[in-house]
């Protein structure tokens, strides 16, 4: 059994720095998709294929909050496949 030594105030405010830094940037990036969204068009629905999975992204910029939707419906091994 190892003793671990208790984190020291350095630690703290070193991982407290780090989630400064990760917290603004998710900020940043949010804000970033909510600006793209807005210039959209008004409202349009499309269906997307990312990495075996497929997506319906939903455009709502006459809405009010949040004016982009984006879920997860299927993915791709689960779809028929046509021979």
């Amino acid at each position: 059994m190892t003793i671990k030594r208790k984190p020291t105030l350095k630690q703290v405010f070193n991982a407290w720095l780090k989630y400064q830094k990760k917290h603004s940037e998710a900020y940043m990036a949010k804000c970033f998709v909510e600006d793209l969204a807005k210039k959209a068009a008004f409202y349009t629905t499309e269906l997307i294929e990312h990495e075996e999975k497929i997506y319906r992204v939903t455009i709502d910029g006459g809405s009010y909050g949040n004016p982009y939707k984006v879920e997860e419906l299927a993915r791709t091994i689960e779809l028929p496949v046509k021979n």
